[in-house]
Order: C-alpha cells, then structure tokens, then sequence
C-alpha cells in the first residue's frame, strides 16, 4: 500500500468542519476531514463523478475556487 502522505505537496491538517459543496448538480452538505492549501478530504452522502468541478463552501470563512474531484 502506497504512504499517501509522503506523496502530498501540501500538509494536511485534521478538521472537522461542516461545508457545502456547489456542483453542477446543486449544493449538498458535506463535513471537511481534513484541509490543506491543496485540496480537502469531504464526507458527503451524495455520489460525485470522477473529475467532476466542484467548489467548497466553508460558511462565512470563503470559498475554495472550483477543483476536481478525484
């Protein structure tokens, strides 16, 4: 199995946050696990596809800019 931490650019940091996530698709609730200046680790109920644009809402702190889930 593959250190997937030792791979990462950026540090991740352990969360637990309460997000929304803005698809095409609308916007569903997801809680952040953990963040970086990367990317996020998101606990959704809903199916996203693969490569799908997203953007992460996180209350009044912002807005990540739309990425890719993958």
């Amino acid at each position: 199995m593959s250190d997937f931490g030792s791979r990462r650019q950026n540090p991740r940091t352990a969360v637990a946050l309460s997000a929304d996530v803005i698809s095409d698709s609308g916007t569903e609730h997801c809680n952040v696990l953990d963040i970086s200046a990367g990317g996020a680790k998101i606990e959704i109920a809903q199916t996203l596809e693969r490569e799908a644009a997203v953007e992460l809402k996180l209350g009044n702190a912002g807005r990540f800019p739309r990425a890719f889930c993958n």
